[in-house]
């Protein structure tokens, strides 16, 4: 599901965006959390799913409408955070201690590798990436627990 997630391609249907910004589709967010990678996978569709390596996840975040409204408008306004990103096609997952953001665009991946957390401003495409998925795993989490799965 992970590959599936970050080898996922926008359709754009023959539409035109004319700003010069890469048109935003998707944001994958990966980290450890003790001896499990978690990868976080949010679409414009709305879907949000939570996957762990060690199998499992959170998946169909699509199903609570709260949490697709926030997915469906957040994620296509990540496009001009892409600048401070490499563009690159690097799949592999971060390593224990690291994090990982990576926006899917119309251009392909713009991804960074955080040693660290990222610095808290509102200007640091990493931390305006980190704070977006933070809220967003709370959120899935929250209703996951209300649908007691």
């Amino acid at each position: 599901m992970r590959r599936q997630a970050l080898e996922m391609r926008l359709d754009t249907g023959g539409s035109e965006r004319g700003t010069g910004t890469p048109m935003s589709f998707g944001l994958i967010h990966e980290f450890w959390q003790r001896d499990v990678l978690v990868t976080l996978a949010a679409f414009r569709t709305g879907d949000l799913s939570l996957y762990f390596s060690n199998g499992g996840g959170i998946l169909g975040g699509i199903q609570h409408e709260n949490i697709a409204q926030i997915v469906r408008k957040t994620i296509p306004l990540l496009g001009p955070l892409t600048p401070q990103l490499e563009r690159s096609d690097d799949i592999e997952p971060p390593k224990p201690g690291e994090i990982t953001f990576t926006i899917l665009t119309d251009e392909g991946r713009f991804r960074s590798r955080l040693n660290a957390m990222p610095e808290r401003s509102k200007e640091n495409a990493n931390f305006q990436l980190f704070a977006l998925s933070q809220g967003l795993i709370t959120e899935l989490r929250k209703a996951s627990e209300a649908a007691g799965t």
